[in-house]
């Protein structure tokens, strides 16, 4: 819990207190079975999409001006400093011992300096365990030190298309670091460690984000979404609900993208920007039928 919010886990068993508990607050809860879906739907719970999905590569890449010259400009720094780009399994780099080398040496410092620990990463068992599911670009300056490193998670997600939902292998970012002398060119760094994966036929996501969204966040989404233009809404077999909104006093989660008849919709406060940008390209990707 935390704020005016509850997750309750998942579970049948949970959907009472759920729904008493949503009368004060906003409730968050899985069921497990058919009938208990249709228990929370009968008093109103919104079914939530598992994640929103911004796929990177060449072909997803904005044709904006001023993005393309930033990108390019960088792109240009990247090859004047000679950066080797290696894909690599975390796997493979545990078995070579260069696993805690990467972890001490660049992914620590990385997380201390932007004061965050995406997924646990900060604790070196963790770590360890993501590590052995994933992914990692690895860019090497001529002068032998590291200029990025980006891990992504490799999964099998379900996808909402028009025709009914399929499966996809993806890549998912989880972790990304950057040397800070090599700053600058980070967003050419992020397109090129994309485009390492991608041009071994592997779908790369930019992370699985939630689609309760904290205010906060919406920036970063919407980031996101000004470089690249191919989206993605994966769907569970038994989503997440929400409870009904007019219960969420105080809660920082106002922005929902929910699925109901099969089609991914937006609830919640969606007038004001940065959260209206991000509704209007989602809406447009929807209306064109590619989704």
């Amino acid at each position: 819990m935390g704020g005016n919010f509850f997750r309750l886990g998942v579970g049948d068993e949970f959907l009472p207190g759920a729904i008493e508990l949503s009368k004060v607050a906003q409730v968050f809860v899985r069921p497990t079975t058919i009938n208990g879906a249709k228990v929370l739907e009968a008093n109103n719970f919104i079914p939530l999409v598992e994640a929103l999905h911004v796929f990177a590569s060449d072909n997803s890449l904005s044709k904006h001006p001023s993005r393309m010259r930033t990108l390019r400009t960088q792109q240009e720094g990247i090859v004047n400093i000679g950066v080797d780009i290696t894909v690599i399994t975390g796997a493979e780099l545990t078995s070579s011992g260069q696993l805690e080398k990467i972890y001490v040496e660049q992914i620590v410092p990385c997380l201390l300096m932007r004061g965050i620990a995406p997924h646990g990463a900060n604790f070196w068992p963790t770590f360890q365990q993501l590590a052995s599911k994933s992914v990692f670009v690895i860019g090497t300056a001529l002068n032998g030190s590291y200029a990025g490193i980006s891990i992504f998670q490799l999964r099998s997600v379900r996808l909402f298309s028009f025709s009914g939902t399929y499966a996809r292998q993806v890549a998912v970012g989880m972790i990304e670091a950057v040397n800070p002398a090599f700053q600058d060119i980070k967003r050419a760094w992020r397109h090129s460690a994309t485009r390492a994966l991608t041009q071994k036929s592997i779908a790369v996501s930019l992370g699985a984000d939630d689609c309760f969204i904290d205010e906060r966040y919406l920036p970063i989404i919407r980031d996101k979404m000004q470089w690249y233009s191919e989206f993605g809404f994966e769907v569970a077999e038994i989503p997440e609900y929400v409870s009904p909104l007019q219960g969420a006093k105080g809660s920082p989660f106002k922005h929902f993208i929910s699925i109901n008849d099969s089609m991914p919709t937006f609830t919640g406060n969606w007038e004001s920007p940065p959260a209206s940008t991000i509704i209007n390209k989602l809406n447009t990707y929807l209306h064109k039928g590619t989704a």
